[in-house]
């Protein structure tokens, strides 16, 4: 658990490659895939994932967590009209479509 939430796929892999623990070991009631997938901290969550399927964990343990489902985003517009009412205004504003596109939707 300490490798995954290091949020180090490498670590989580040494860990596994030593046999210092199982991908199916649990610490109270969640296994690692479960502690993985409902951590939203963990930037390489997908990639820890994958790790730990591929030495062995057990994905039944999915059927049993409750993900929650990411925020429902305004249309871009209506949030780029609260931005720009901000001091980033005139960052925003010399943004390229696409830069100011992946801007709004990293802050929502």
């Amino acid at each position: 658990m300490f490798a995954i939430a290091s949020d180090s796929v490498d670590e989580v892999r040494q860990v596994l490659e030593s046999g210092d623990a199982n991908p199916n070991d649990s610490v109270g009631p969640q296994s690692a895939l479960a502690f993985t997938l409902t951590n939203d901290k963990l930037a390489n969550k997908l990639d820890i994932v994958k790790t730990l399927l591929a030495y062995g964990a057990d994905p039944s343990v999915t059927k049993s967590i409750a993900i929650p489902e990411p925020p429902q985003h305004t249309d871009v517009e209506e949030h780029s009209e609260q931005l720009t009412s901000s001091k980033d205004r005139s960052l925003l504003d010399e943004m390229d479509p696409a830069t100011r596109y992946d801007h709004l939707m990293s802050s929502l």
